[in-house]
């Protein structure tokens, strides 16, 4: 759906697939689910702030609320509630393309 509107989109079956991909190519936004195998979305926010200070990331929230204070504190840009619209999935990345813009 993303590539539709015109992003470019890398998609991995794990964090630590994900993490080698970002230490090698620069990155706008980060799309992450917080419940993952070895890794989670919050280790992997963190890992991602460790390479590099411009991308923004947004989690998608499927527990409890907890996850998404934890994960502002390590600096998560937006949340994700399942199950999402489209249009809320678009608009959230447009957001934090434009924040990482801005900020570089």
């Amino acid at each position: 759906m993303l590539r539709e509107y015109g992003y470019t989109v890398f998609s991995f079956e794990n964090a630590v697939d994900a993490i080698d991909a970002l230490e090698q190519n620069r990155v706008n936004a980060v799309l992450s689910d917080i419940k993952m195998p070895g890794i989670s979305g919050i280790e992997l926010l963190e890992r991602v702030r460790g390479i590099t200070r411009h991308t923004g990331s947004i989690d998608d929230r499927i527990c409890r609320a907890g996850h998404a204070v934890d994960a502002v504190k390590k600096g998560a840009f937006d949340f994700i509630v399942k199950p999402f619209k489209a249009d809320y999935l678009v608009h959230a990345i447009e957001k934090a393309v434009k924040y990482n813009n801005l900020s570089r």
